[in-house]
């Protein structure tokens, strides 16, 4: 059989013990007076069952657990948010390339021709780390952030023409 842990009832502790250290473990600001106050027991009895049983350890291995447990589920909400931010990123970026791909760039103004154009060399200038933004692989573009990890990006025929020009 496994030791329990602190904040569990310990070997020779007594129920009563037991139920006053839960109250004093549970209160906002700890008293022994409070607990003896609210159990309608003696301050000298949650004395000896304070120091005899380690209250103030156990409590403090209790906020540890405690706070342990609440960075697992913050790590696991954030893991759920982010997962769905890309699945909707992933979504909104599908439905774009897809109205993209139906413009007829004969009917853009120039106004917007060279918004697009803009837009495009920014993007591809943070991919590289040629933005203006310090962050590598990083650019702003109308209050979007993109951010592009370069090395996920196919190797194609024009990284190519761009290295063998750097041969010159």
């Amino acid at each position: 059989m496994t030791d329990p842990h602190p904040w569990e009832r310990q070997p020779g502790e007594s129920l009563q013990a037991w139920r006053a250290f839960v109250a004093y473990r549970d209160m906002r600001n700890r008293s022994l007076v409070k607990v003896a106050e609210q159990l309608g027991e003696s301050r000298q009895l949650m004395d000896r069952w304070s120091s005899r049983h380690q209250w103030v350890a156990r409590v403090s291995a209790w906020e540890t657990e405690q706070d342990r447990d609440w960075a697992r589920q913050l790590t696991a909400a954030r893991r759920h948010i982010a997962k769905r931010h890309v699945q909707t990123a992933q979504a909104f970026l599908t439905k774009a390339v897809e109205r993209l791909n139906e413009l007829n760039p004969a009917l853009l103004s120039p106004a917007d021709t060279v918004k697009w154009a803009e837009f495009a060399l920014k993007v591809e200038r943070g991919i590289y780390g040629l933005g203006d933004d310090p962050e590598e692989g990083a650019a702003s573009v109308g209050g979007v952030r993109i951010v592009i990890d370069p090395r996920l990006l196919p190797v194609d025929s024009n990284l190519a023409a761009v290295d063998d020009d750097s041969n010159d």
